[in-house]
């Protein structure tokens, strides 16, 4: 009786049920690979997109101080937001498919921003709201959404790609140090290449298609992809052919 009592076989299988450190969904070296070039990709991005933004805004309310704080007030809390979204979310559910679809979102929400903004923006000055209050709703508006997904990356990648406990701090600092040099890069690119030579929604587009490309291939890696696949190719076949409002199409003299 004393002996049958025991069932020590039984106890390595709810170790191994228990004690994953990390997510089986990027155990694969690819993933892990994945996983830093998508932290890379939307670092640059979302840097991108706040300086471009200046671009849709600043006709509306005038190219003044109010409307680099908004943006960057609007930035910094969507960001703050994300960050803690994405990393509670990935502790109730670490799903690299997730966080593909995550990305799908953000980069949806990004095509369809030169779309809203004219009508945003008009909308929100015919109301009275002037060079002050207008560019902050603006902002929450037209850009508060993607960068809340766009936050959601950096820790949601972490907890993928940590294997275990030992490794979380190295894990979290090489993700984050890839996050802002692409956020370094994302800046230059579009200050000093994209803005002089590209109109706003071109820029707009590659901002959008650069999340939709990277995140359709890296879906590749994962089971059952063809569904996302064939929803990003529609997103940016249909978003990239459409011609954007003419308001949206900001004369660079004015600057």
């Amino acid at each position: 009786m004393g002996k049958k009592s025991r069932k020590k076989p039984d106890q390595p299988a709810a170790t191994e049920a228990t004690a994953p450190g990390a997510a089986p969904s990027a155990s694969k070296p690819e993933r892990q690979l994945g996983l830093r070039v998508l932290v890379l990709v939307a670092g640059a991005v979302l840097m991108g997109l706040e300086i471009v933004g200046s671009r849709l805004v600043a006709p509306h309310f005038g190219n003044s101080v109010f409307v680099w704080g908004s943006l960057i007030g609007v930035f910094m809390t969507a960001l703050s937001a994300g960050y803690y979204a994405g990393g509670y979310l990935a502790d109730r559910k670490p799903s690299f498919g997730l966080l593909l679809g995550i990305c799908l979102g953000a980069a949806t929400l990004i095509l369809l921003i030169p779309f809203e903004a004219p009508d945003v923006c008009t909308g929100l000055s015919s109301r009275g709201y002037g060079e002050q209050t207008g560019p902050l709703l603006a902002s929450l508006v037209l850009f508060l959404p993607p960068s809340f997904l766009l936050g959601m990356v950096s820790p949601f990648s972490v907890r993928l790609a940590a294997r275990n406990f030992e490794s979380v701090g190295r894990v979290a600092g090489t993700l984050y140090a890839l996050s802002t040099v692409g956020s370094i890069v994302g800046t230059m690119v579009t200050t000093f290449v994209l803005i002089p030579n590209l109109q706003v929604s071109v820029i707009f587009k590659s901002l959008g298609g650069s999340m939709l490309v990277v995140s359709a291939l890296l879906f590749v890696l994962r089971p059952g992809a063809l569904p996302f696949v064939v929803a990003a190719a529609i997103v940016g076949l249909g978003t990239w052919g459409a011609e954007y409002p003419p308001a949206a199409a900001i004369d660079r003299t004015r600057f």
